[in-house]
């Protein structure tokens, strides 16, 4: 059975058997949001935030689980929806993790759905902290504005 846990949920339990028997299966982050700040057209910046978004992933029932993250739409346009920035130019990479299991994403990854860390069987029950980071290319030629979009994190096991 997949159990799924939606991103910036700060902290979920839910009851998988009856009476005394609780599971814990939690999704939670250190920062529910993050800003690259003024850029101009061409310019790249890297690192952010500078301490990376703490990922932490608990559950102590023993299976193998993953984390997958997905970027909602394309960093868009406040004002103007018609204007986007390509998925292409926002890529994110692990930084590090308390876990066993094997971080799969590089800075050389944008941001689209995909699997980006896998833990063993048994993994998780103490907890598991991955630090993602996140880069950002503004290309030559867009529009001036706030830009933003949502990242989501699930945990499936």
């Amino acid at each position: 059975m997949k159990k799924i846990l939606p991103l910036f949920t700060l902290l979920i339990f839910f009851t998988l058997m009856p009476g005394s028997a609780h599971a814990a299966f939690t999704l939670e982050t250190d920062i529910n949001s993050i800003d690259f700040g003024a850029m101009a057209p061409d310019e790249i910046k890297g690192d952010i935030p500078s301490q990376g978004v703490t990922v932490r992933c608990t559950t102590d029932q023993g299976n193998a689980w993953f984390l997958r993250t997905r970027l909602d739409t394309q960093l868009t346009n406040a004002n103007n929806p018609s204007s986007v920035i390509p998925s292409e130019n926002f890529r994110w990479y692990g930084s590090s993790t308390t876990g066993t299991g094997q971080l799969v994403m590089t800075e050389q990854d944008y941001l689209v759905e995909r699997i980006v860390y896998t833990a063993p069987a048994g993994e998780g029950a103490s907890g598991v902290n991955i630090k993602v980071k996140f880069k950002l290319n503004i290309p030559h030629r867009v529009q001036s504005g706030t830009y933003n979009s949502r990242i989501i994190f699930t945990m499936i096991e």
